[in-house]
């Protein structure tokens, strides 16, 4: 392979954005557009590469806590069964809501520094072509030799290679953020529904606390045995607490009262 003379290697370098776009705004303008690309998530870690920043959201997504629910629950456990499941619902919801409304926020802001550089591209494109054809022109090598739209090709690469290609690095974390938050509010409505299971489970649990009607259509009575005793009025109330009371002494009934025995003349006293 022969080298380039060095004419040619002389324009090749002229054409490099930090030569051919020194005298203009360009400089001062990327500049700009890079320095507003750190994003602080207020850790007090300052701002941060948005790469970084993605990965704190997803370390936070990450320890947001699991849902499981028992396989089965042990008589009389079922109170502290749904504390246990209600303060981890609970958990979950304010986590994934904080690191959701985190992650919505730093989505916006690469959004918007995707607009900015999408709207500084062709702005740029047009100065450097110019210098560009200005370059070539100039050198009867290069004269002719590229048309417009493979100048906009090179135009489009060299403010990548300007941008430290930051413009890629941006559009990948826009992807991976948008996947972060759908996760989160898929893991949210996950727990929504394991959560509304567990009070099923409970509630099963608790029906088994009923005391057996003597027969019940399709169903045979429970049977119960030393190990298993049947539920009183005190093994109920330990377990619903004041919402089971003791049954009140029943009224007596005025049209049919109670005959306590007979007077002296063998008539029926009544009370």
């Amino acid at each position: 392979m022969t080298e380039p003379t060095k004419p040619s290697f002389t324009v090749l370098r002229a054409l490099q954005s930090d030569s051919l776009l020194a005298d203009t705004t360009m400089p001062s303008r990327v500049e700009a557009l890079l320095s507003v690309i750190p994003y602080d998530l207020g850790d007090n870690h300052g701002p941060q590469e948005p790469a970084n920043v993605l990965q704190a959201l997803q370390k936070s997504a990450a320890s947001i806590p699991q849902m499981r629910l028992e396989r089965s629950l042990t008589p009389g456990a079922e109170n502290a069964y749904h504390v246990d499941l209600t303060f981890t619902y609970e958990q979950i919801v304010s986590q994934s809501q904080r690191v959701a409304v985190l992650a919505t926020a730093f989505l916006g802001h690469l959004r918007a520094c995707h607009a900015r550089l999408a709207k500084f591209e062709p702005v740029f494109g047009i100065w450097w072509m110019l210098g560009a054809k200005e370059v070539l022109n100039a050198d009867p090598v290069f004269k002719g030799l590229l048309t417009d739209k493979q100048l906009a090709v090179l135009a489009t690469d060299e403010l990548s290679q300007y941008l430290e290609e930051r413009d890629v690095e941006i559009e990948a974390v826009i992807d991976a953020t948008t996947m972060l938050v759908a996760n989160i509010k898929a893991g949210l409505k996950q727990a929504e529904t394991t959560y509304q299971l567990g009070r099923d489970q409970i509630n099963l649990s608790l029906a088994d606390y009923k005391v057996p009607t003597e027969s019940t259509p399709g169903r045979s009575p429970r049977t119960y045995t030393n190990q298993e005793p049947a539920a009183s009025l005190g093994a109920l109330q330990s377990v619903f607490g004041d919402r089971v009371q003791t049954p009140a002494p029943a009224e007596q009934d005025d049209e049919f009262p109670l005959v306590t025995g007979l007077d002296v003349d063998g008539d029926l006293s009544h009370d």
